[in-house]
């Protein structure tokens, strides 16, 4: 079912409401650049799973999910973030990636795939690999890498 901004918001008042969620599965729906970012104001505090999948909601409104990050009142509690089709590139990725490395949230899982992420988004990406060592599901897929954005990814994981 796809859901689209109206209900996307409709759902944002309710999530405010639900501090003990730890799961957001809200994949497919057309949320866009509106839709998206009420979902993503109103995140709890202690959500451990957040998978926006194909939802176009675009970097823009993908930074209330670093402000959330960054300004956590608890630590990050973040383990599987899922962003895939939402058109958010490669200075999302630095932004994303660098507040993901500051706040030290322990992400097992992070799905960017079919988000138009060139070398410079996989270098960006490199760094959490290499520093995050809960990593265990990486997906990048269907994204616009080449060799020097892949080569950086393989050298990351051969050192993490």
């Amino acid at each position: 079912m796809k859901l689209g901004k109206t209900y996307a918001l409709a759902i944002s008042n309710s999530m405010k409401h639900l501090q003990n969620l730890k799961v957001v599965d809200l994949p497919g729906n057309r949320f866009g650049e509106e839709g998206g970012a009420a979902i993503l104001s109103s995140l709890a505090d202690n959500v451990k799973s957040i998978n926006l999948n194909n939802n176009k909601i675009g970097s823009e409104s993908l930074l209330k999910l670093v402000t959330w990050i960054d300004n956590n009142p608890v630590r990050c509690l973040l383990e599987e973030l899922s962003l895939e089709n939402n058109n958010i590139g490669d200075s999302f990725v630095l932004t994303l990636t660098d507040s993901l490395m500051r706040s030290q949230a322990p992400i097992r899982t992070l799905n960017l795939s079919r988000n138009n992420i060139t070398d410079a988004g996989a270098v960006y990406l490199s760094d959490i690999l290499s520093t995050n060592y809960h990593m265990k599901n990486f997906k990048i897929s269907w994204n616009k890498i080449k060799g020097r954005g892949g080569i950086s990814i393989a050298e990351a994981l051969k050192d993490s």
